[in-house]
């Protein structure tokens, strides 16, 4: 019994038991006996060393995803067909800052097939600059614009897309951009590259 309490003492004293283990309720906890409340906090550190070793699985495996995606790019890149990339340009665009809208100055970026990336936007005049997200997605027919990385990756509130046949992108196409209440405009894209045959 002593060496149990002494065990409890220890953990509570290295910070290491900060809260109750498996959601015990505080009232059920001082029902308890020593040794079941050790066997609580062991069971508790098995669930928590499986929640740590799931996380580093994931965090590898997003990792993987991200290699294979980068090395799909340069693939595209040393290899790239008409179609595999494309050329964007913001013009006219408005930014809300506090409650006025700025003018900004034209805004270009060139992208590969499953690449994104940020791209500044900066007033005429003088104010905070901003910042948009931009991906060409893998299909090759379709631009996604965010609000921000995360809004990119998961497609939601703060995005906009502008999807496209591939002669639409060889003639280029554009649409009215309004993200998130604070952005609007006028974007207008492309593919860009050598045309070595037409659909």
């Amino acid at each position: 019994m002593r060496t149990i309490y002494l065990l409890l003492s220890g953990l509570m004293l290295s910070g290491c038991l900060s809260s109750l283990p498996l959601n015990i309720s505080e009232e059920d906890w001082a029902l308890l006996s020593e040794e079941q409340k050790l066997e609580a906090y062991k069971q508790q550190s098995v669930i928590d060393q499986k929640r740590y070793e799931s996380s580093l699985k994931a965090d590898e495996q997003e990792r993987q995803a991200e290699l294979a995606r980068l090395a799909q790019i340069e693939h595209i890149r040393q290899r790239a067909d008409y179609g595999d990339r494309i050329y964007c340009i913001f013009d006219p665009v408005r930014l809300k800052q506090g409650k006025r809208w700025n003018e900004i100055r034209p805004t270009a970026a060139e992208l590969f097939r499953g690449e994104f990336q940020e791209v500044e936007l900066f007033p005429y005049v003088s104010g905070y600059t901003d910042s948009l997200w931009l991906e060409f997605d893998q299909a090759g027919n379709r631009v996604w614009i965010c609000r921000s990385q995360s809004a990119l990756n998961g497609r939601h509130y703060g995005c906009d897309a502008l999807v496209g046949t591939f002669s639409d992108f060889s003639r280029g196409t554009g649409k009215t951009l309004r993200i998130d209440d604070r952005i609007n405009g006028e974007l207008r894209c492309s593919y860009t590259g050598r045309e070595k045959y037409r659909r």
